[in-house]
């Protein structure tokens, strides 16, 4: 397979190391979504290793609910990843054009739940959970995609990275406190970015946004006095609770799971 085999239809999206084109394959006439990364950006970043996290997951998750790759290669200036395209936009579009009710927050917080199990079962955490990569299929079921942040855990169920990895409004305290220090956390940070997702699907605000980062930050590190439910947003008990079982501390592997349990 080459690039020469894909008609380009348009591009559907822009990142740090490339595109992502809208491509036709001439000989089935079937249309996929085409990533294209350089190797010279990922290079000169030292990020090469993440390509290969990314296309092992999509490759293997076996997962209804993951983005599969359909196939990979490469050529003397990019790596190529060829996916299963997703007609149905992304998350961020969907809030932007409904006002989205419990019961299909509810809907897509299954769906995302689901994915991210895939996710670590494999021994992986995502380290960005938003929106902007909760793709939907042509029946409306989430999918969840870019995994070039993904990290490998260890053993013990950690990864070890002494830099904050996200979106500014989705990461989690433990997160900001592997800062310069130890650098240790777990899949927590995903449950975490769950926790914001639910909030903004039903707020339209995620809930620690500030006119800084740096005060974004200070609002997460404070989560236990600065989270609070808008007075003119109507939301359930049920759901208050889930968002706070979400956005809560979580420094062990047993205490990350038990948010589980919370009914959605």
């Amino acid at each position: 397979m080459k690039s020469e085999d894909f008609d380009r239809v348009k591009v559907i999206g822009r990142g740090a190391f490339g595109e992502v084109q809208l491509v036709r394959h001439k000989a089935s006439q079937k249309v996929y979504a085409m990533k294209l990364l350089s190797k010279f950006e990922m290079i000169k970043r030292s990020d090469s290793a993440f390509f290969w996290e990314e296309r092992d997951i999509m490759a293997f998750a076996n997962s209804p609910w993951v983005v599969q790759l359909c196939c990979a290669f490469q050529d003397e200036h990019f790596l190529y990843m060829v996916m299963e395209y997703m007609p149905g936009g992304d998350l961020v579009n969907l809030t932007s054009t409904y006002d989205v009710p419990e019961k299909w927050a509810k809907f897509y917080t299954a769906e995302v739940v689901m994915a991210l199990e895939a996710i670590h079962s494999m021994g992986f955490i995502h380290r960005d959970v938003k929106p902007d990569n909760m793709l939907l299929d042509r029946l409306g079921h989430l999918k969840l995609a870019d995994f070039g942040t993904c990290m490998k855990m260890d053993t013990t169920g950690m990864v070890h990275c002494d830099t904050a990895v996200g979106t500014p409004d989705y990461i989690s305290p433990e997160v900001l406190k592997s800062q310069g220090g130890d650098g240790y956390y777990g899949r927590e940070c995903d449950w975490w970015s769950v926790g914001v997702f639910i909030f903004e699907m039903l707020v339209g605000d995620t809930p620690f946004y500030a006119d800084s980062l740096v005060g974004t930050y200070s609002k997460i590190m404070d989560h236990k006095n600065s989270l609070n439910f808008p007075d003119d947003v109507e939301i359930s008990k049920d759901a208050k609770n889930i968002i706070c079982a979400f956005l809560t501390d979580r420094y062990t592997e047993k205490q990350s799971f038990t948010l589980l349990n919370v009914p959605v």
